[in-house]
């Protein structure tokens, strides 16, 4: 999670459409976990290898948008994992274990029924939920510009019909 001033963060994902993972495949797609690749080995380095998580994140997050790969592909997320000095044979143990898609399921339906999460990156605060799709990388002035909006709750939507670039 995130702390900002008295609020508490949390960054959730939904493992619904919209989701790097599953580029828009049905949420019931989770059960067979092939789907899920990357997700399953995020989740195993967050839960047991700590430390490594940003890093490796962040490299899985690399490959699918910096570098088009499809993070669906074992070898593909083992690379990325590998490339953040973490050992993926011990990152695919645990993933052969079941608990990381254990805990997914876990953890999506907790967010479905408690805040109604659709999408990622949904942003929590207390019982309020927001999906949001940030344009560019790296922009946290961007980050904390959409966090105040967080409390303002007349505001549902908010939209572009183009996106200029």
């Amino acid at each position: 999670g995130l702390v900002d001033g008295d609020r508490r963060l949390s960054v959730r994902r939904g493992g619904q459409r919209q989701s790097p993972q599953d580029d828009g495949e049905a949420g019931g797609e989770l059960a067979n976990g092939r789907s899920h690749e990357a997700l399953q080995w995020g989740v195993a380095v967050r839960d047991h290898l700590s430390e490594s998580f940003p890093a490796v994140h962040r490299a899985l997050f690399a490959a699918r948008y910096d570098h088009g790969l499809n993070i669906k592909d074992e070898q593909v997320v083992r690379q990325a994992v590998a490339s953040t000095g973490v050992d993926p044979d011990e990152v695919a143990d645990i993933v052969a274990s079941g608990k990381p898609l254990e805990v997914i399921g876990a953890e999506h339906t907790e967010a479905v029924e408690t805040w109604g999460v659709f999408g990622v990156p949904t942003f929590i605060c207390g019982d309020e939920a927001v999906f949001m799709r940030f344009m560019e990388r790296g922009r946290v002035d961007d980050l904390s510009r959409a966090l105040d909006l967080l409390d303002w709750t007349r505001l549902n939507e908010f939209k572009r019909a183009r996106i200029p670039r």
